[in-house]
């Protein structure tokens, strides 16, 4: 059963609030009782991202060593795609006061990315985001249906272009280089200070975008030729315009976004645990309501987001869905599907 979308309102914030964390009470010895952290000690982690025993097939090799057919790259569905990551984290940088004018939590790998990753490429009940098909609403009383447009794309023609803006990417660069082989833009954002770090690990782990030509001023990469062969990618299949950019969630330019998206259809702007002390909601919520306000004045792209917030403080998820549902007066639907209501994660789809 594919996941169900529960618009909450300003009256059903609380009793939602409460319903999820009674939900994480019982299911509390099932469930790490730590702050998210992936590792504490390691200064280089390996993640990998596998589909359960059940949906592997016997012949399925790791992306790297990806069999051709036909003089073109096998396309399997992603939901039997896997990726080994090797990223370098920074746990001094986490306790510094020095670093990131004091801003540090994204020099480490926090557990909510990869646990989305997992679900979205997995879970059948995130299938409406990796195929185009209805998904039923619960709004009080009233039901309905809505067409949720895929976050997934494929490499097949006449297919909408597909386009995400990350916010608060962290060092580790786990979904551009994941994500990045179904999208035709993706743009990853995060403070000045985490850019160098980010742009060394997603250099690290480009072996893993192989479905896609790479184009990458960031990087360095500005010849789809030397990616093709650098990559050992099939020259026929679409490419990627993968950037890093600088964004400070008070003083940004939207124009900045704009140039990387001429084209696109649909943008999906993803958020994956920014959201932990209340500080930072605010901001985040002003930024993310101007990006998506600008790009909603071209009637033609479908612009839509999902945030994901590690459960810690029950105050912070209710001021923040507060905030965005009204001063911001942004329409939050809450992602249920069984899975997600047994561990310590909430997605939430704007």
């Amino acid at each position: 059963m594919v996941f169900q979308l529960v618009k909450l309102g300003e009256d059903t914030i609380f009793d939602h609030v409460f319903d999820r964390y009674t939900e994480l009470e019982k299911n509390f010895d099932n469930l790490k009782q730590d702050l998210g952290i992936e590792d504490r000690e390691k200064r280089e982690l390996i993640i990998d991202i596998d589909p359960p025993e059940q949906l592997k097939v016997t012949t399925k090799m790791k992306r790297k060593r990806k069999t051709k057919q036909n003089g073109h790259i096998a396309q399997s569905s992603a939901k039997l795609d896997s990726y080994t990551l090797n990223i370098e984290q920074s746990i001094t940088s986490l306790y510094s006061s020095k670093d990131n004018a004091n801003s540090t939590t994204g020099y480490v790998v926090w557990s909510t990315t990869p646990f989305f990753l997992k679900w979205l490429l997995y879970s059948s009940a995130a299938e409406p985001l990796r195929t185009p098909m209805d998904v039923s609403t619960v709004e009080g009383n009233t039901s309905g249906t809505i067409r949720v447009p895929p976050l997934l794309g494929s490499n097949i023609g006449g297919r909408d272009k597909i386009g995400v803006i990350e916010m608060g990417t962290g060092i580790a660069g786990i979904l551009p280089v994941t994500l990045g082989n179904y999208a035709d833009t993706y743009i990853c954002t995060d403070q000045k200070g985490i850019i160098p770090r980010l742009k060394s690990n997603i250099r690290r782990n480009l072996e893993q975008l192989n479905r896609r030509k790479c184009v990458s001023h960031a990087l360095n990469i500005d010849e789809v030729e030397e990616y093709t062969q650098q990559n050992n990618v099939e020259d026929r299949v679409d490419g990627l315009r993968l950037e890093i950019a600088a964004l400070d969630w008070e003083n940004f330019d939207t124009n900045v976004l704009q140039a990387h998206f001429e084209g696109i259809n649909t943008i999906y702007i993803l958020a994956m645990d920014v959201i932990y002390n209340e500080y930072l909601i605010d901001p985040f919520l002003k930024c993310l309501t101007t990006i998506r306000s600008h790009f909603q004045k071209t009637p033609a792209v479908k612009i839509q987001c999902l945030i994901g917030i590690h459960l810690r403080s029950h105050d912070i998820l209710a001021s923040f869905l507060e905030q965005a549902l009204i001063k911001y007066n942004l329409p939050i639907h809450y992602v249920a599907d069984e899975t997600l209501d047994s561990s310590r994660f909430c997605i939430y789809f704007i």
